[in-house]
């Protein structure tokens, strides 16, 4: 491995400004922090495509039982353990379930909830929206891909 040549960033009695020491960690500061945002930002696509990749693969996943609980299995996989009283077939990405006797939520075919459990009824429609039933007459319509 070959040395580097020492660099200096600034001196003890600067010309300029760009000499100043206050103002050189000044700019390696809002240098270091633009690059981490940079990677940052790469970081959560790449995890967000990932999370796609995956439940595109999970679109297929079925409901099962085991015992009085139902979950999701794809291929004899178990997806999403039983814990659930109740697992609607999935629509696209997301799936409805009942955690509670008439207690019905949503969640993601990887499990992730992306509704809690309190509503009377759901509906999930191919557009990624959901019509919740709150009380009998009064119906909530919420965008799932905003959630």
């Amino acid at each position: 491995m070959q040395a580097r040549a020492k660099r200096y960033i600034a001196c003890e009695h600067p010309q300029t400004a760009e000499e100043d020491f206050d103002g050189v960690i000044q700019r390696l500061k809002s240098e270091a922090m633009k690059r981490l945002t940079e990677r940052n930002m790469e970081e959560r696509q790449n995890d967000e495509l990932k999370h796609r990749a995956r439940l595109d693969e999970l679109k297929a996943a079925v409901p099962f039982r085991s015992g009085l609980k139902w979950g999701l299995q794809l291929d004899r996989r178990v997806v999403v353990p039983p814990i659930y009283r109740n697992i609607k077939s999935p629509v696209g990405c997301y799936c409805a379930v009942e955690g509670n006797p008439n207690q019905w939520g949503i969640i993601m075919v990887d499990g992730k909830v992306v509704i809690e459990t309190r509503y009377t009824n759901v509906e999930i429609n191919e557009n990624g929206t959901a019509r919740l039933t709150i009380i009998p007459g009064k119906i909530k319509t919420v965008n799932l891909r905003k959630q």
